[in-house]
């Protein structure tokens, strides 16, 4: 057979089998258009067949987006924002159903100054709109942004106006630093507002707080009444709002404030809230009710709280049932910093932690009459078992046991706890006026641990206090199994240690020495006796 006629003969069949597309319905191919991940890319589907040449506009999604900042992306800008509006005109004529968009997407990332007169206020509007006319899902509008020094938005555009749909799911605004006002039409609507909508993520936006009041008005429009089934909310770069008073729907599971300047009143009611994170946004606890925090959410098991000014930086983290990187200070000046914020987050965490992180800063500098007990802010924590304390005092010459006592002592249901001291050198408070080892007796006041089964000790510091520390431990401890202390060559040689609790209803073993970059440590091991041991068992045995 001819080698032409053989290729003839094989080509058709072959082509009919791969061209599959052809037989799709319009419905079909239009699903397929969806998901291509910008309108360019959808609109280059014409060259394909002329078939195809009407779909390209009628596709459910268009995505419109540039890069960050490189000059071709720029100039990529200029050239889209006229295709932009050309593709909307050209839908919202349409009319009727297939001028609809499922999902609209317009993202101009790219620098600030190359935007200011290509992003104008009359273009944005005209994009609002016709958001809110034709999506019925995912609304993405993000402008250009340039924050200040202190991290707020620059104004890029004068005025920028909410749009309302009762057909978004989600809504994705990043407004440049717009002065955004909510229009009391919408506010006044409650329930028609948003009622399908579930993911909400505003930024770079000021609110005006006079006489329109659209902070308010803002406040209602993520309530329950008009966002029932809201899950996600996103508040970042947003000014104006001194109160952020959220009376959440039941359906809310994450919640991420972000940098929200001059907010000094926060309270929100979430029943269903899972996740929360605030950070560079200071949180307010005081007597005042304009500054205020004030967080109902029971099911909360996620929480992160980050904040940062001259006076020091805050980093707080709960997840999965554990509390991390929580700071706290044994003491403070009256009227200075406190334990407010760790006191509050604890609170927060209480049910659902069993975990605790610590690390207890010891003050440098004189603790006398001016300054305070600052321990007595934190509350119970009945629910964790294990217990972990760093104590940071290495510039410090105080005593650290009492505070430490009183700290283990909130959590009474404690397993296993474990302390790490810093080094704190020879020297030791011996000011008779200093309050870092009141009150007077502490180590004769016996803490319930009747959980305690493991201590762990490091860097420990053979002095008074600290052997004063390992005294109460061992007596409020009835089924305590093992204490190990650490002890840095440094502090003492080798085995003759006089720890002046040997044989404290136990006995202590010598392990030893373990080398470092540093030198090397020796290690002390109590466990209890066996005379202790039988009475235990007989006890549980009576019990039973």
């Amino acid at each position: 057979m001819d080698s032409k006629k053989m290729n003839g003969a094989m080509t058709s069949p072959a082509v009919a089998a791969v061209d599959l597309i052809s037989g799709l319905s319009d419905d079909v191919l239009l699903l397929i258009l969806g998901f291509l991940p910008a309108a360019s890319d959808v609109a280059r589907t014409s060259v394909l067949s002329t078939r195809w040449r009407h779909l390209w506009a009628l596709s459910p999604a268009l995505r419109f987006a540039v890069g960050p900042l490189s000059d071709a992306d720029v100039a990529a800008a200029r050239r889209l924002v006229p295709a932009v509006e050309s593709v909307l005109a050209r839908r919202d004529a349409g009319g009727g159903a297939d001028a609809d968009v499922k999902d609209l997407e317009i993202s101009f990332p790219h620098d600030r100054a190359a935007a200011d007169d290509i992003i104008t206020p009359a273009r944005v509007a005209a994009w609002l709109r016709f958001a809110e006319r034709r999506v019925t899902g995912a609304f993405t509008l993000e402008l250009p942004f340039e924050l200040d020094m202190f991290g707020r938005s620059r104004r890029l555009l004068p005025h920028a106006e909410l749009p309302r749909s009762a057909r978004f799911t989600a809504m994705r605004l990043a407004l440049g630093g717009a002065d955004l006002a909510v229009p009391p039409a919408i506010a006044a609507a409650r329930a028609a507002a948003f009622p399908a909508l579930t993911d909400v993520h505003l930024s770079h936006a000021r609110l005006d707080v006079g006489a329109r009041g659209d902070d308010l008005r803002l406040c209602n429009l993520l309530s329950s009444s008009c966002c029932p089934r809201l899950r996600r909310l996103r508040l970042s770069h947003v000014g104006g709002l001194p109160t952020l008073r959220l009376d959440a729907a039941a359906t809310l599971e994450e919640l991420h404030l972000r940098h929200l300047t001059g907010t000094w009143c926060l309270q929100v009611d979430a029943p269903g809230l899972r996740s929360f994170a605030v950070e560079e946004t200071r949180l307010y606890f005081g007597p005042e009710p304009e500054a205020t925090t004030r967080i109902a959410a029971p099911r909360l098991d996620a929480l992160t709280y980050r904040y940062s000014d001259p006076g020091g930086e805050t980093n707080l983290r709960f997840n999965g049932g554990r509390v991390e990187e929580l700071r706290l200070a044994s003491h403070a000046v009256h009227g200075g910093t406190n334990n407010a914020v760790a006191a509050w987050f604890l609170r927060q965490c209480a049910a659902a932690a069993d975990r605790l992180d610590v690390e207890l800063t010891v003050p440098v500098g004189k603790l006398i009459i001016d300054h305070e007990d600052i321990m007595k802010d934190i509350p119970e924590l009945l629910n964790v078992t294990d217990l972990r304390i760093n104590v940071e005092a290495s510039m410090s010459p105080h005593r650290a046991g009492a505070s430490l006592a009183k700290l283990i002592a909130k959590c009474c249901k404690a397993e296993c706890l474990s302390i790490n001291i810093s080094d704190q050198g020879r020297n030791q408070c011996v000011n008779s006026m200093c309050i870092c080892d009141q009150p007077e007796g502490w180590e004769k006041e016996t803490i319930s641990l009747e959980c305690l089964r493991i201590v762990e000790i490091s860097s420990f510091l053979p002095c008074k206090d600290q052997i004063r520390l390992m005294h109460l431990l061992l007596a409020s401890a009835p089924v305590l199994e093992r204490m190990t202390v650490t002890i840095y060559k440094q502090y003492e040689d080798a085995k003759d240690l006089d720890l002046g609790i040997l044989g404290f209803r136990g006995r202590w073993s010598y392990s030893g020495p373990e080398y470092h970059r540093s030198g090397f440590s020796v290690r002390y091991e109590w466990t209890p006796s066996k005379r202790r041991k039988v009475v235990e068992m007989n006890q549980e045995e009576g019990k039973l």
